[in-house]
């Protein structure tokens, strides 16, 4: 579920004014039917009134939130508006100065099982910054933790994450909000005394662990797929096209997962143990990209170092490769008997280091 569209009221709003914004916006009947004649698409619209917050950092009054399921919805509301709203927009500019406009995208991240929003709540932001080289799939991975941690505790409050489309300050740091929502303040205490009280179970939550290195392989698997559509592509405006020995690369590419899943496993649960490691890895894998002939061809290397290529296990994977989509012929399936026996042996190892030592990671991290 995408899509926002936010109208910051400035807080010179006059307080006679305020008050009878409050109240005309508060007269339901009028706004939705005016609403139905109006927009095109579905719409939802709130108002948030600060609450909690710092004098200094917030510059508004009042917050018009307005929610479509998808920015196509949005912007068809936004065009009804201009055009349609008349005598209403009217009203609004009269008692309410709209000195900014922002669109967010919303993501959720723990659904709060209702079809419908409550007349009334508690939201409470979180503006957050992405750490380091973190990515979309830690993300997720941190949100099922914390989905588990919640149910583990019974704690029932819808989570979302609003991200910055346009229409922030230029001088913006962060990367999102995190928005946590409420039926009253009393809740709201409830849950901060929940988390308080049962935090130490965040490290101890039950999760699947095996969904940590499926969830990386299948992106990785993704983003391979679209640069391998792209290639194809490639191919056919170079009039080459491998055919049916095509089909060869699956078993390649195989091969090639199982040697990544049991390689990451293996360092990146020694990481946690030692730091060190992800510098080391980053070093050892810039080596043996160029002690593996992908971007160069074997035979410019001397004689007397090729041994170098018998014992890299990369090697016949890469030559299996350039066959297929280079020489358009079958590879040859006996020297990747190798590789695959050193995949088999690195994942059984990767795996068995990380689900030995996986149950301590989190207190270790």
């Amino acid at each position: 579920m995408v899509g926002a569209f936010f109208a910051l009221l400035h807080e010179h709003t006059a307080a006679n004014g305020l008050d009878l914004f409050y109240r005309r916006v508060q007269r339901a009947g009028k706004w939705n039917a005016a609403a139905k004649d109006i927009f095109s698409a579905p719409y939802m619209a709130m108002l948030l009134d600060p609450f909690l917050m710092n004098p200094a950092d917030q510059q508004h009054d009042i917050y018009w939130v307005g929610y479509s399921p998808n920015f196509a919805a949005q912007g068809a509301v936004q065009d009804d508006w201009n055009a349609k709203a008349g005598k209403l927009a009217d009203e609004v500019l009269k008692i309410a100065d709209c000195d900014t406009h922002a669109i967010w995208a919303m993501t959720t991240n723990r659904g709060s099982g209702n079809t419908t929003p409550p007349a009334t709540g508690v939201l409470t932001f979180q503006a957050c910054s992405m750490v380091g080289d973190t990515t979309m799939m830690d993300l997720a991975a941190a949100d099922a933790q914390m989905n588990a941690f919640m149910d583990n505790i019974e704690q029932p409050s819808p989570r979302w994450r609003w991200w910055p489309v346009s229409g922030l300050n230029s001088e913006n740091q962060m990367d999102f909000f995190s928005v946590s929502g409420n039926l009253s303040l009393q809740q709201k205490g409830q849950t901060m005394d929940n988390f308080v009280q049962n935090g130490g179970l965040l490290k101890k939550v039950n999760f699947p662990r095996l969904s940590l290195p499926i969830i990386a392989l299948l992106a990785a698997l993704l983003n391979y797929g679209i640069i391998m559509v792209l290639f194809f592509i490639l191919l056919v405006v170079a009039d080459f096209t491998p055919g049916i020995v095509s089909v060869g690369a699956l078993p390649v590419i195989l091969i090639m997962a199982a040697f990544a899943v049991g390689l990451g496993l293996l360092g990146a649960t020694i990481n946690v143990y030692y730091r060190d490691v992800e510098q080391f890895t980053i070093v050892l894998t810039q080596f043996w990209f160029w002690l593996t002939p992908i971007i160069y061809p074997p035979e410019i290397v001397p004689a007397h170092f090729r041994v170098i290529f018998e014992w890299n296990p990369v090697f016949p994977l890469v030559a299996a490769m350039q066959d297929i989509f280079l020489r358009g012929i079958w590879p040859e399936w006996s020297a990747l008997i190798y590789p695959t026996v050193a995949a088999a042996c690195l994942l059984f190892t990767g795996a068995l280091v990380y689900f030995k030592l996986g149950g301590d990671m989190t207190d270790e991290l």
